[in-house]
This record gives C-alpha cells, sequence and structure tokens, in this order.
C-alpha cells in the first residue's frame, strides 16, 4: 500500500493554496470595500405653523443637529395654514408636522387618522372669541 508521500501532488496543492489565498482575500476585501457606500442622511421634511415661540425647540435642534446624529436630516419647512399641514400628512408628504390645531380636530371628527401627540407650551397659543352670552364650549 502506498503512503501519501507517494504522491507528490498531494503536498503541493496545500502550500499552493497557502500561497494564493491571502492574495485572494486581499482582493476580495478591496473589490468589496471599493463598493459599499456609506448610508446617507434620510432627509426628513418638517411642516410647520405658525412662526412664534413655539418653534424655537425645533430651530435649536436644526442648528445644533442633533437629528444628524441618529442619521436624519431634519429640513422644517414653514407651511402658513394647519389645513395644509394635516393635507401634507395625508398625502403622505410629511411624516409629522409641527402644529395643526382646527384642522387635527376636524380631521379627527371626520375619522381621519392624524394623531396629535403632544403640545409645545401647556396651553392654547390662540384667543377664542365668542358672543357675550356664551359661557361654556
Amino acid at each position: 500500500m502506498k503512503s501519501s508521500y507517494d504522491f507528490p501532488h498531494c503536498h503541493r496543492l496545500p502550500r499552493v493554496v497557502l500561497k494564493i489565498a491571502p492574495i485572494l482575500l486581499l482582493v476580495t476585501f478591496l473589490l468589496s470595500s471599493a463598493t459599499v457606500h456609506a448610508q446617507g442622511l434620510k432627509k426628513v421634511p418638517f411642516p410647520f405653523s405658525p412662526i412664534g415661540i413655539n418653534c424655537l425647540p425645533w430651530f435649536v435642534a436644526k442648528e445644533a443637529r442633533i437629528a444628524e446624529k441618529h442619521g436624519i436630516d431634519f429640513d422644517p419647512v414653514f407651511i402658513g395654514a394647519s389645513a395644509v399641514l394635516v393635507q401634507s400628512m395625508l398625502s403622505g408628504a410629511a411624516d409629522f408636522s409641527g402644529s395643526g390645531g382646527p384642522a387635527i380636530i376636524a380631521n379627527v371628527l371626520r375619522g381621519g387618522d392624524i394623531i396629535h401627540i403632544t403640545a409645545m407650551v401647556p396651553r392654547f397659543t390662540q384667543s377664542v372669541m365668542v358672543r357675550p352670552e356664551i359661557k361654556k364650549p
């Protein structure tokens, strides 16, 4: 019976593989790293209304680049009317907005799916004027 020493090609194969393997790994690494791109920031439009002290936290967050630390390109966009804010969310142009007011209430009363999560100040920023005989909502 012959031993493995009798087959010279059996000893050459591991040496060839050991010489070629690092080169193949290096080429694979270089080619794969050349095609890998860094993930860019996700652009998130943020429509808001009205311009006032309530909007200050959004601009502070934009200037401090807080959202960029989490991979978001936060883009505040002024929109004058709350009805347009709701329309932008319903159309899918914006996922959330900074305000809403009566348009959110009207949307919910009509069976819409807009959710008002929080308010920036603990009171209403608009005044309600009615006739003197009206005392309760």
